[in-house]
């Protein structure tokens, strides 16, 4: 899990270069549009996340690579995720017989403000791939897929409205591949509308 640790250290460094004094900007407490320096801006508006960690095996008490794509809308006053997680004891770009697929839906809370971005999902996920399990008193390498759920909290430093970095820890549950996992993610969101009309 080395490569957590650096991360990690690259978050807090990134932070630490990046802290400054808090702008003073008035975020309407109901979702819409706000002006900042010229710009206009959204508030709660949708985001991607893109992120790069590792998770804990339970059933094969092993560490592993994960990787995911997550991307974010809101609806009215609703918060949806629809989300593709993999992880394996290998890097992606080589072929393992151990790895987790997931296609995730779920809703949940989310906290948007100017320097931060804060959410916290939950729902079902569709789970499928290649595990080393005990089938029939036979232990092999086995193709599986089943239904589960999961879970994922999200905390953004945004160094200006539309970007950030973050970090996501997370766990996700079926009967084949349950796994504990922390990444590093980058946030992309769409908040940036225009410019003013009354700034020259």
């Amino acid at each position: 899990m080395k490569f957590l640790i650096l991360y990690i250290l690259f978050f807090i460094k990134i932070n630490f270069l990046f802290a400054q004094k808090e702008d003073k900007v008035i975020i309407p407490t109901k979702y819409g549009n706000f002006s900042f320096r010229g710009q206009v801006f959204s508030h709660g508006s949708n985001y991607l996340l893109i992120g790069l960690g590792g998770v804990f095996d339970k059933e094969r008490k092993m560490t592993q690579i994960s990787g995911r794509v997550a991307y974010h809308i809101r609806l009215k006053n609703y918060h949806f995720q629809m989300a593709y997680h993999t992880n394996s004891d290998e890097w992606f770009l080589n072929r393992s017989f151990q790895t987790l697929h997931e296609i995730r839906f779920g809703t949940g809370i989310r906290k948007d403000e100017w320097k931060k971005d804060m959410a916290i999902f939950i729902g079902p996920s569709l789970s499928y791939g290649d595990a080393f399990m005990k089938v029939n008193d036979k232990e092999d390498f086995y193709h599986f897929s089943t239904l589960g759920a999961y879970i994922d909290l999200q905390f953004t430093r945004k160094y200006i409205y539309d970007i950030g970095l973050g970090t996501s820890v997370f766990a996700s549950f079926n009967k084949y591949y349950t796994i504990y996992g922390i990444d590093l993610h980058i946030y992309f969101s769409a908040a940036y509308k225009k410019k003013s009309r009354n700034v020259m």
